[in-house]
């Protein structure tokens, strides 16, 4: 079933995409971003992370935790939307990630006023989970704004120009419906309220009109509730915290990193359990 969903979602992007001559180098930089999640991409530059271990007598660990976006949109318009896959495996800590998700992505102003602008992001689509062997259609629904000055979701720069500031948040809710599981007491509808806080310091490496980082200290925090559950598994309150540093290695065509996190907490639409960890990991942006 998941193959057949994944097969006519690629196929229906390479028919959008590939419908007339492209210039490829252009087309990738307009169109496609890279990111570990991608639901609030648009806003939140939380990279996706990779790391592999192949011990030479025993069975190999990883961690890949990306997500990738291509954009439907022309450039008139002031709603983006996508097609979006994300694949998240962990191998590394003590319960497994493995998880996949195909859907569709929106991004858009709502209002706008004179020093405030509201915005909705969020995605709508299917996720297949290999360890607890279910299917299930998913959505996320999440409201943002953004001042005239940062650094609410635009960067607050120092006086100096050497460092800057952002902030993201934001606050919604996400509905699971899982149709099909091993384990047949996680059948049935959630719906979570949910909100996030982003927050990055960055260290410019040049100052420029459109610097790029150096060094950032990033926070970013997930917290989430099942209000409604039909299922037969009380989930109650679930939290995400990522803490990190990042040092920057490459800027363009795709921003290399590597990094070193904090992580405790859970993702149940992504598959991760309840767990507390520390990461290295090569980190990658577009």
């Amino acid at each position: 079933m998941r193959k057949t969903i994944l097969y006519y979602f690629l196929l229906f992007g390479s028919n959008v995409a590939f419908s007339q001559p492209l210039d490829w180098s252009n087309w990738f930089e307009r169109n496609i971003k890279i990111r570990q999640s991608m639901e609030t991409a648009e806003f939140r530059e939380v990279p996706a992370q990779f790391q592999i271990t192949l011990p030479k007598s025993d069975s190999s660990s990883w961690l890949v935790n990306v997500g990738v976006s291509m954009n439907l949109s022309s450039k008139s318009t002031r709603w983006i939307s996508s097609l979006i896959a994300e694949y998240h495996k962990n191998t590394l800590t003590a319960v497994e990630q493995h998880n996949m998700q195909a859907a569709y992505g929106f991004s858009g102003l709502i209002k706008r006023g004179a020093k405030k602008s509201w915005f909705l992001n969020g995605n709508a689509g299917y996720t297949y989970d290999e360890i607890s062997r279910s299917h299930s259609l998913m959505g996320n629904f999440l409201f943002t704004f953004m001042g005239d000055r940062g650094p609410i979701n635009t960067y607050k720069f120092a006086s100096d120009t050497g460092s800057r500031f952002y902030i993201s948040p934001f606050l919604g809710f996400q509905i699971q419906e899982t149709m099909q599981a091993f384990d047949e007491a996680s059948q049935g509808l959630l719906l979570r309220p949910l909100f996030t806080l982003s927050a990055y310091f960055d260290i410019i490496r040049k100052k420029t009109l459109t610097p790029d980082p150096l060094l950032r200290i990033a926070v970013d925090y997930t917290g989430r509730t099942d209000l409604v559950n039909s299922t037969n598994i009380d989930e109650g309150y679930t939290q995400l915290l990522q803490s990190g540093v990042e040092w920057f290695l490459v800027d363009k065509p795709i921003r290399v990193s590597l990094g070193g996190s904090f992580n405790y907490g859970s993702d149940p639409l992504r598959g991760l359990a309840k767990q507390q960890y520390w990461l290295l990991s090569l980190n990658l942006y577009k």
